[in-house]
């Protein structure tokens, strides 16, 4: 599976100092942002929201942004689109594409032939 994201901004901003993401810690987004070393020094704003993030950076209270806009298991990521295209009027700076694993968690001694249900979350 992949992840791809974007990074977006108002224009090409010279120093960049915030980029905003959707929270919490530990997502993939966030593990795709630390692939970048120039983004991964820059202050993280942590949204609620992929809409906020971009929403963020249009309204100035972050530099840039980084969401996701594309993923092998779902395709396009509707909610990044349809806020770039209908309400923030930015420009994509780079994309960045990583590698995403998922593990399946069992108690110690569980073999394969043990599991009758696997409940996930995409």
């Amino acid at each position: 599976m992949s992840l791809s994201s974007p990074v977006v901004a108002t224009d090409t901003p010279s120093n960049p100092s915030s980029i905003a993401y959707l929270g919490p810690a530990g997502t993939f987004t966030e593990q795709a942002l630390f692939t970048q070393p120039d983004l991964a020094a820059l202050e993280h704003v942590l949204a609620p929201s992929i809409s906020d993030v971009l929403l963020q950076v249009s309204a100035g209270g972050v530099t840039l942004g980084f969401a996701a806009i594309e993923n092998s298991i779902e395709g396009s990521v509707n909610v990044t689109q349809d806020t770039l295209t209908f309400e923030a009027d930015l420009l994509i700076q780079r994309e960045v594409v990583i590698s995403v694993q998922l593990n399946l968690l069992a108690r110690a001694g569980t073999s394969i032939s043990d599991v009758q249900q696997v409940v996930s979350f995409p």
